[in-house]
């Protein structure tokens, strides 16, 4: 029997996205080296979106003030360093956004004009509020993990490269892109994965197909049991799953069982295993970033949750038509 499930997540009050899981059973001899390579596996994660530098018209040093800009320079780059992204496609360059606002007006990261291929998780975010009397004109540049060094940095400023895109540049982005002395470098992280914990647990199986946890340490098996936190642009799921994929041939198998979840229904006692799916975490279903926000903002944490409340989960219809369609893999029909 292979066990691959998420035993609870939750949104953290910070953003993160919070997810417990288990995994297994392993042999004892096993269990902890594929612990540790998980571990070491999502840790090592260079996957992240970040603003990497900025320029900003006028600024030359992060301990200058703008005219009419109520946050410091340093402000501004702490509150830009918060945002979180994600990718819809694979980031296969550095991309370039700019920003030109004329105040009065509070910016947040809803105003940012994003590339189709990145979206801002957190879009509420507060960046920086202009006075009557305030403009601000930057530039940020936008890569994926270790793409964003300072040496390839300097490489896309290069003239051959600059010539390529001045075509489709307003002026003042020419301008922008023609300044080299003025680079603010922001200091991110490139991993997606916050913190990483597991346990090794011991692992029994009596005869009616009952797991149980023991504290028998004479038992040959052991059950990992994984917290993954996540800064919220990937879902703890997708990140662990992530790592099973890169890392062993022989964790493949709770990969694919884990898509294969209803065509085992059979090998249980039906009504036992229809009640603890109910009461599974909605973790366990494939759902997209946004749906899964969504439905734990309207504290539906559980797939019984979702039954209860469907009829209000109608109102967004593209929402519910994923749902749908996922709940309909473990036989259940909304």
């Amino acid at each position: 029997m292979i066990i691959y499930s998420c035993i609870e997540s939750r949104i953290e009050k910070n953003g993160q996205l919070y997810g417990l899981f288990k995994l297994g059973p392993f042999e004892k001899y096993q269990s902890l080296t594929i612990a540790n390579i998980l571990r070491r596996t999502l840790l090592a994660d260079e996957s992240k979106i970040k603003i990497n530098a900025m320029q900003i018209k006028g600024v030359n040093h992060e301990y200058m003030n703008l005219k009419g800009v109520r946050e410091s320079i340093i402000d501004i780059i702490l509150n830009f360093e918060k945002l979180i992204f994600k990718d819809t496609k694979p980031i296969l360059k550095p991309e370039q956004v700019f920003i030109n606002f004329k105040g009065p007006k509070i910016i947040t990261a809803k105003d940012i004009n994003l590339p189709k291929n990145i979206q801002c998780v957190n879009l509420d975010n507060y960046l920086m509020t202009l006075e009557f009397d305030g403009s601000i004109a930057m530039k940020l540049f936008l890569y994926q993990g270790k793409m964003g060094n300072h040496g390839s940095l300097i490489y896309t400023q290069t003239k051959k490269i600059r010539n390529r895109i001045f075509r489709s540049f307003t002026p003042l982005q020419i301008d922008l892109l023609k300044t080299k002395e003025n680079f603010i470098f922001l200091e991110n992280s490139i991993s997606s994965i916050n913190k990483v914990n597991y346990i090794i647990q011991p692992f029994i199986q009596n005869d009616n197909n009952n797991i149980i946890d023991s504290i028998d340490f004479t038992l040959n098996q052991e059950i990992l049991i994984f917290e993954i936190w996540t800064n919220g642009s990937i879902h703890p799921k997708n990140a662990l799953i992530k790592a099973i994929d890169e890392v062993l041939f022989d964790l493949i198998p709770f990969r694919l069982q884990n898509k294969s979840f209803s065509k085992n229904l059979n090998f249980f006692n039906k009504k036992k295993i229809y009640n603890k799916l109910l009461n599974l975490d909605i973790g366990n279903l494939d759902l997209c970033l946004e749906n899964y926000i969504y439905l734990k903002k309207k504290n539906i944490n559980r797939i019984i949750d979702i039954l209860n409340n469907y009829k209000n989960l109608k109102k967004n219809y593209n929402s519910f038509k994923e749902i749908q369609s996922l709940l309909l893999n473990f036989g259940l029909v909304l």
